[in-house]
Order: C-alpha cells, then sequence, then structure tokens
C-alpha cells in the first residue's frame, strides 16, 4: 500500500506538475516527508524553512507591515507564504505552514496548537487553521501529517 507522501508524488507526476513549500513551524518536516520517495526529484522544485520573521521577509518579500497587522501565525501570512513560494519557485502548486507549536509561546501569539496552512494552484486555494493538542514534537508531526492529506485531496481535484 502506498503512503500519503507515494500517493502525492505519483498523482503530481501524472499530472505533469511542480510542487514548492514554504515551512515554518514545522522546520522543513513537510520538505522531507514529501522528498523521501522515488519520482520526488521529478515534481519537487523549491522548498523554503522561513522559521523567522526576517526569513520570511526577504526570502519570501512578505512586507513587514503585513505581518505585523495580520501576525506571524493566521491564515493571511500562511497564503502570503504560499504566494511568495509559488512566486519565486514558478511552481504549479504551492504549500505553507505557520504555526505555534510550543511548548511556549509570544504573548501576543495565539495558543498553542494553532496552525495556519495554506495549499494553493494556479486557479484554487485551501487554507486552513487546525487547533491540535500535545507536545512540540506531537503537534508538528500531526501538522505535517494533516496538511499532506489534505494536500493530496488538493492535488486530485486540480483539472
Amino acid at each position: 500500500m502506498s503512503t500519503c507522501e507515494e500517493k502525492i508524488i505519483q498523482t503530481l507526476q501524472k499530472r505533469n506538475l511542480k510542487i514548492s513549500i514554504a515551512e515554518s513551524c514545522t522546520g522543513g518536516l513537510l520538505c522531507e516527508r514529501l522528498t523521501t520517495p522515488s519520482g520526488a526529484s521529478h515534481v519537487f522544485e523549491f522548498g523554503f524553512i522561513v522559521y523567522s520573521t526576517q526569513s520570511k521577509e526577504k526570502v519570501l518579500k512578505i512586507s513587514p507591515v503585513f505581518l505585523k497587522t495580520h501576525g506571524l501565525v493566521s491564515q493571511a501570512t500562511a497564503k502570503a507564504m504560499a504566494q511568495g513560494a509559488q512566486k519565486i519557485s514558478q511552481s504549479d502548486i504551492s504549500v505553507s505552514v505557520t504555526g505555534v507549536a510550543g511548548p511556549t509561546r509570544h504573548p501576543t501569539d495565539p495558543p498553542i496548537g494553532t496552525i495556519c496552512f495554506a495549499l494553493l494552484s494556479k486557479n484554487k486555494e485551501h487554507i486552513k487553521t487546525l487547533f491540535l493538542k500535545g507536545s512540540r514534537s506531537h503537534i508538528r508531526k500531526l501538522a505535517a501529517t494533516k496538511i499532506l492529506k489534505a494536500l493530496y485531496l488538493f492535488i486530485k481535484q486540480i483539472n
């Protein structure tokens, strides 16, 4: 039986689609899991780990004013991250994730376990907030798993 990651790679290959990922709170887990299956090199374009505010600004070209207005953990920021990744990579699909994995948080951050992610194609988007519980490691791994499942459903719906 194929893993979710294998199904994603196979579906992207069949449809001749390229993907890029911008990660914050998952710190590369999505990139690691998506580049594990054979054939990933045919569809995986770019992986960005934009953990700091500065990296979101410099790499993905998200304005400091935007980040201050919307916060580092929001659906708007997740969408802006995916748009930045897509613009740089020229990929067909982009994925982004930002959130608070804990065990501590800044007073202005949403609660620990709040994860926002965005899936974008040229004519479709899926943006969602997850509320997860558990340790930092568990939240990060669970976020990656849930996002990959959502990504598989998303790419199956692209024409």
